[in-house]
């Protein structure tokens, strides 16, 4: 398996944010006997384009955002002919970790259960920001929060584990 793995914030393309969750990954991938062909670190205005014309080599895409990105959104449901649809299970984990935190949820945070139809929540109890599993064709798409305490646990507990799981039933095959 190959996988490229994405960064998409300002404030590690500035120099303003250590980039560790993007190492933790990797490492984790590395430990796991699962090569990395492309690393690196996007603006928030990317042009995910790049996406629409993908290498058939590389199987798997996590990318990493440090809030709901329209655009990736928008570019990943025209690769895998989707649609933008709120998902009722990222709406219950928004609104259960702004009752959690005893606080009025923002306007704002109803972009973060708007994902690709054919996509697959990846829940964050702990945070604003969700993740999702989007599969088309032999290509997965992970799209997980830019945050270290949150989207350490999802990587191993649901990322990882998918991926782990899914190399071994190619090699049974």
């Amino acid at each position: 398996k190959m996988v490229n793995l994405y960064t998409i914030s300002d404030k590690a393309l500035m120099g303003k944010q250590m980039n560790i969750l993007q190492s933790y990954i990797a490492e984790n991938l590395f430990k796991n006997n699962i090569k990395i062909s492309r690393q690196c670190v996007l603006s928030s205005t990317a042009d995910f384009s790049f996406l629409k014309n993908l290498n058939d080599e590389i199987e798997i895409y996590i990318i990493l955002v440090d809030k709901g990105n329209y655009v990736l959104n928008q570019t990943l449901c025209d690769v895998t002919k989707s649609v933008i649809v709120e998902n009722p299970y990222l709406k219950n984990s928004i609104y259960d970790y702004f009752k959690k935190i005893n606080t009025p949820m923002e306007k704002e945070c109803e972009e973060e259960w708007k994902i690709p139809s054919k996509a697959r929540a990846i829940i964050n109890p702990n945070g604003i920001v969700q993740g999702y599993m989007l599969v088309f064709g032999n290509k997965t798409f992970y799209v997980l929060p830019n945050n270290f305490d949150e989207t350490s646990i999802m990587f191993d507990n649901v990322v990882l584990e998918n991926i782990i799981s899914n190399q071994k039933k190619k090699y049974k095959n």
